[in-house]
């Protein structure tokens, strides 16, 4: 039962925070033009294959990270984002226990590789984070939306401290936890448009001790 229970709530918890919200009008690069419109890749569907940045800016696969190992992907607005901040806070918490589970961790950003280095201070955490400063992860994902309000757009741009292309600074992923297992294939996800809230660390716990028991 107690399985049972925990399949149930894996299931359906990622899909309930899609609730219609109409069709927003489409930014310029043909992405939604808020984030519950967001249409994320679903569970049993594979991963993309995406490259990313590590803190010091070399390319890396997300496929050649930890072949054969259950992948927990956490995507975040970015380190100036106080909610990303204590989710990651949060995550760092339980990372030994969700290693201990063989499984590892990587946390995806629009930072650049300087504002991630920037923002480690003299902690680096033993996850690992990347870089996405041209979204195509995001993109990849089905969490980007582009922000087309100029007032709403100068005002991210000048907090986030982008120093990427204008076109991708009006682009942001919307936060969201993706497991996947050794083949690569997404065995739960979690996507919700406010930014606000984010999955509790139980749950959380749950879906990891769930996903590495297959």
């Amino acid at each position: 039962m107690k399985n049972l229970l925990l399949l149930m709530t894996i299931s359906f918890l990622p899909v309930a925070v899609f609730a219609s919200h109409g069709m927003p009008a489409a930014g310029g690069n043909g992405l939604p033009g808020e984030a519950a419109a967001v249409q994320p890749l679903l569970i049993g569907a594979d991963a993309p294959d995406v490259t990313l940045r590590t803190v010091s800016g070399e390319s890396v696969a997300l496929r050649d990270m930890h072949p054969g190992t259950p992948l927990m992907v956490i995507f975040y607005r970015g380190g100036w984002c106080p909610f990303c901040n204590r989710h990651l806070a949060e995550l760092a918490a339980m990372e030994q226990d969700i290693r201990d589970l063989g499984m590892e961790i990587v946390a995806i950003s629009p930072d650049s590789p300087g504002q991630l280095a920037e923002g480690l201070g003299d902690h680096e955490p033993a996850y690992t984070l990347l870089s996405d400063t041209d979204r195509s992860a995001a993109r990849h994902f089905g969490i980007a939306f582009e922000v087309t309000d100029s007032g709403r757009v100068s005002a991210l741009v000048e907090r986030t401290g982008h120093t990427t292309t204008p076109e991708e600074n009006y682009i942001f992923p919307v936060p969201a936890v993706f497991i996947l297992d050794t083949d690569g294939v997404i065995r739960f996800q979690y996507v919700d448009p406010d930014y606000s809230r984010r999955i509790s660390g139980a749950i959380l716990m749950a879906a990891a001790e769930y996903v590495a028991g297959l």
